[in-house]
C-alpha cells in the first residue's frame, strides 16, 4: 500500500513540475493597467479587468491576475480604480461646408510679419484660377509678439486680382 502511495504522490510531483515548466514566460510590459472595467469590443469576451502594453501596443487583456504575469521589474502599473476603459476613439469629423472651403485654403502659420503674410498670400493667388468665383481663402495664422494685423490694404495688396477672404478661425500668439 506504501508502495502505492509513494507511486502515485511521485506521479503527481512529476505532474505537477512538468505542468509548471510549460507555462511560457512573457516579456514584460511597459505598462499594465490593472482595476479596470476595459470595453473589448470582443463579442465573446465583452469585458476584461486588466490589460498590458508593449511597443504602444496593447498585447494581452484579461483579468488582473492573467496580466500580472506581465509585470517586470520596470513596468509602470496603473491602478484604474474601477474606472471605464473604452477603445481609442478617433474623433475625425468634417462640417461639409468648412472642410471643402479649407481645400481651397491657404494656411498662414509661418508668416512672421505683413511681408511674409503678404508674400504667401500673392504667390498662393498666383497659381489660383481668377474668374468663376474663385477666391484665396486664409484661415488659421499664427502671429508673432508685436505682428500687426493685416488690414484691408494689406490684405488688397496680397490679392489685387482674385478676392481675398481672412476667415481668422485659429489665431496663435507665439511670445
Amino acid at each position: 500500500m506504501k508502495k502505492h502511495r509513494l507511486a502515485f504522490l511521485s506521479f503527481v510531483i512529476g505532474v505537477l513540475g512538468i505542468s509548471g515548466c510549460n507555462h511560457p514566460k512573457v516579456a514584460p510590459a511597459d505598462t499594465v493597467l490593472i482595476h479596470a472595467k476595459v470595453y473589448t469590443v470582443n463579442p465573446r469576451e465583452p469585458w476584461a479587468q486588466a490589460l498590458a502594453v508593449r511597443g504602444g501596443k496593447i498585447v494581452a487583456v484579461g483579468s488582473d491576475k492573467a496580466i500580472a504575469a506581465y509585470q517586470g521589474p520596470s513596468t509602470k502599473v496603473i491602478d484604474a480604480k474601477e474606472h471605464m476603459v473604452l477603445p481609442g476613439f478617433m474623433d475625425a469629423h468634417v462640417h461639409m461646408m468648412a472642410g471643402a472651403a479649407q481645400l481651397e485654403q491657404i494656411t498662414l502659420n509661418d508668416a512672421r510679419t505683413i511681408d511674409d503674410f503678404q508674400r504667401m498670400v500673392k504667390e498662393y493667388a498666383a497659381h489660383t484660377l481668377t474668374g468663376n468665383g474663385s477666391r484665396v481663402w486664409a484661415g488659421t495664422i499664427a502671429f508673432s509678439a508685436g505682428m500687426a494685423l493685416p488690414t484691408k490694404s494689406s490684405l488688397t495688396k496680397s490679392s489685387p486680382t482674385v478676392p481675398f477672404t481672412w476667415r481668422p478661425t485659429t489665431a496663435i500668439v507665439r511670445s
